[in-house]
């Protein structure tokens, strides 16, 4: 295993605790994530619906913001895993870029060696990630996330997923399509864009709480999300097999009058 420099002092003030397995670890470079992205125009660039509401990608998406939320595939979350907390040798020697294995099957990538660099003292530090067919509940994630951490303010996140789902009686087997999502969070709640037919709808929750500081306390899931078309919004309950919107009357979507 190929290790980078180590953490540092930001594994003595890590909180959250993560259970993912062994993955071999390994030298990444920029090419492995790509450019990073413009923190500053997240909000401006993503939150402006064009498309029409459509029935699968509700449920899609709240089920990604709970995955891009937990400690097992998080980026906010992971940058602060204690050693003692992870079966994924990389994180575990403290190594400031390496790869693990996801949850359920295939792995991400890391570099977060901006945390280890304090000749920049306070400025914001970016940490990267790649997932490839990362297998995560009944979802398999495929792209980058990114997080701009400052201190003594709120992490800005975002990642550009292709998500599909998986078959809950044949874990093997995908259920098509993919939908290409970008999620962000500027401080003020979790947010995914999905693309749709006829353009993208908004999908989120301004009341979205930050990644459990304990893996014997996990993050919640979402229980409603608030979700925009060109045209409308609504709230939409995400507790049950189907979300519940109110006013949506949509093929495949329940509905309430």
């Amino acid at each position: 295993m190929v290790r980078g420099k180590g953490l540092g002092v930001v594994a003595a003030t890590c909180l959250v605790a993560i259970a993912v397995g062994c993955g071999g670890g390994g030298s990444t470079t920029s090419d492995t994530f790509g450019p990073d992205p413009d923190f500053g125009t997240l909000d401006a660039r993503l939150s402006t619906p064009t498309g029409t509401m459509s029935a699968p990608t509700v449920g899609l998406a709240a089920a990604l913001l709970d995955a891009i939320r937990s400690p097992q595939v998080g980026i906010d979350a992971l940058t602060r895993v204690t050693p003692s907390n992870t079966s994924c040798d990389a994180l575990g020697h403290r190594d400031a870029a390496g790869t693990c294995a996801c949850p359920a099957g295939g792995s991400f990538a890391y570099d977060f060696s901006a945390l280890a660099d304090h000749s920049s003292g306070s400025a914001p530090k970016v940490v990267r990630m790649r997932l490839s067919r990362c297998h995560t509940a009944d979802l398999v994630l495929d792209g980058e996330e990114f997080a701009e951490l400052t201190d003594g303010a709120a992490s800005i996140v975002t990642a550009q997923l292709a998500v599909s789902r998986v078959a809950a009686t044949a874990p093997s087997s995908e259920v098509p399509p993919s939908s290409d999502v970008v999620v962000w969070s500027t401080g003020a709640g979790l947010w995914a864009r999905v693309a749709v037919s006829d353009g993208a709808i908004v999908v989120g929750s301004a009341d979205s709480a930050s990644p459990s500081p304990s893996a014997s306390a996990p993050t919640s899931p979402l229980g409603t999300v608030t979700v925009k078309d060109r045209s409308t919004t609504w709230t939409c309950s995400v507790t049950g097999p189907e979300p519940l919107c109110a006013g949506v009357r949509n093929e495949g979507l329940a509905h309430k009058a």
